[in-house]
């Protein structure tokens, strides 16, 4: 069987992408460029795909959709903060895409790496958001009824996402988490860079 998954770049995906390929499954992965700060992620995504031999396609999505977004991850003027870093309607944008490049593809599962910890400043990594569209995608695409949004890590904290990892031999050096990268190098103060630095 084969699987589409939301690629990154960062430790959440390239772990769910190991573990995908662990079950025998192909992949292939999208990763998205819509003008973010942290485009370095992007170099990771691709890497990482690289190491598992895996087809990366990267889409494009038009900045000018977040153009007057209070977000600090496309908004440079801003200060990076845990309060400002939600993209409006990122992940539903980015499973649309995914949606249509898998049925094209004629492709019943995608596969994205939201955690319990990206709830609290993210509604749109929450189950019920997935639920809820993938209810909306049985009724609107012709294979519907056995099309699949899938999030295996859903209840996994970071640390345990990291232990999963290791088990899989998973190459966490390769992923980037930074949301405010200096010249390519993580900030070491952004929400991202502490979470990741307290395990």
């Amino acid at each position: 069987m084969t699987a589409v998954l939301l690629l990154s770049g960062g430790l959440d995906s390239a772990v769910l992408l190991g573990h995908i390929l662990s079950l025998g499954k192909r992949c292939l992965a999208l990763s998205f460029d819509y003008g973010q700060r942290h485009k370095q992620e992007l170099i990771s995504a691709k890497k990482i795909a690289a190491h598992y031999s895996v087809e990366h396609f990267l889409i494009h999505i038009d900045p000018l959709l977040f153009s007057s977004a209070r977000s600090s991850l496309t908004n440079f003027t801003l200060t990076v903060d845990p309060e400002n870093a939600y993209v409006p309607a990122r992940n539903l944008l980015f499973l649309a895409h995914a949606i249509s490049f898998a049925e094209s593809q004629n492709i019943a599962e995608i596969y994205i790496g939201a955690n319990a910890e990206d709830i609290h400043n993210f509604p749109d990594c929450s189950r019920a958001f997935f639920d809820s569209l993938e209810a909306a995608v049985h009724l609107g695409i012709k294979n519907g009824k056995s099309f699949s949004i899938l999030t295996p890590l859903s209840r996994f904290s970071k640390k345990e996402i990291i232990n999963l990892g290791k088990q899989l031999s998973v190459p966490i050096e390769l992923t980037f988490s930074c949301y405010d990268p200096n010249r390519g190098n993580p900030c070491g103060i952004c929400h991202a860079c502490v979470l990741r630095n307290k395990i």
